[in-house]
């Protein structure tokens, strides 16, 4: 198979390279402003109605976890840190 111009074929690992810069980017946002808070995993666990386990997942840099949105914006809420900056 050809590989064409628009790089057709390379877009799934430069796709797959990109969602594994979010997870990082995103672990590293929360437990960095959950710091600035001054909390512990417990505290903001409990505040978002998670499991602490759950919170250390989504803090983990190499560790993907599936997280719907419902969490990422009470993240964003709790953290009064705007959703597309936990991804900057």
């Amino acid at each position: 198979a050809e590989v064409g111009t628009d790089g057709e074929h390379g877009g799934g690992i430069e796709m797959a390279h990109r969602k594994i810069n979010y997870y990082r980017i995103l672990s590293m946002n929360v437990s960095g402003y959950r710091k600035l808070r001054g909390w512990n995993q417990y505290e903001l666990a409990e505040k978002l109605h998670i499991s602490r386990t759950y919170l250390s997942i989504i803090e983990a840099p190499n560790m993907k976890v599936n997280i719907s949105l419902e969490i990422l914006i009470a993240l964003s809420d709790q953290l009064d840190v705007p959703l597309p900056k936990l991804f900057e």
